[in-house]
């Protein structure tokens, strides 16, 4: 009986290895995958922040006054990827790099809101579709 035993051990050792092994690879390949979606964020970075800032001038070219600045608080020494869009009344618009997902909030009441008035954008849109879709809503509450 005891050698049935130790052979039904070992198997269930073998196998729970195997269970083991193949979760420590899932957790490879899901830091990978977000590495290498974060490295892309931000070889796109400078792109969405150009489109930021031609969509701020836009805005201003319409409103006839500079309305809206932006503030890129991005640095070549920094990790941090922060572009800020600032109203003349204080209101902000802020774009983060958080992780390998692109995070935007702003600071105009939004208490209550879900999520503190977050919204996580999609790498599906182009650069200039990202820029769009972060201040659309913002704008038309302005």
């Amino acid at each position: 009986m005891i050698e049935g035993t130790a052979h039904w051990c070992r198997l269930l050792g073998t196998s729970h290895r195997r269970r083991d092994d193949s979760a420590r690879q899932e957790t490879c390949a899901g830091r990978d995958h977000d590495s290498e979606r974060q490295t892309a964020v931000r070889r796109r970075w400078p792109d969405i922040a150009a489109a930021m800032r031609a969509l701020v001038r836009s805005y201003n070219e319409g409103a006839g006054i500079d309305v809206l600045t932006v503030v890129d608080h991005t640095d070549s020494e920094s990790r941090d990827l922060i572009l800020e869009v600032v109203a003349r009344d204080g209101q902000t618009l802020t774009m983060e790099l958080a992780g390998a997902e692109l995070c935007v909030r702003s600071n105009e009441g939004t208490a209550g809101a879900p999520d503190g008035g977050r919204r996580w954008l999609t790498f599906a849109l182009t650069d200039e579709g990202m820029a769009a879709y972060a201040l659309q809503h913002w704008l038309s509450q302005l």
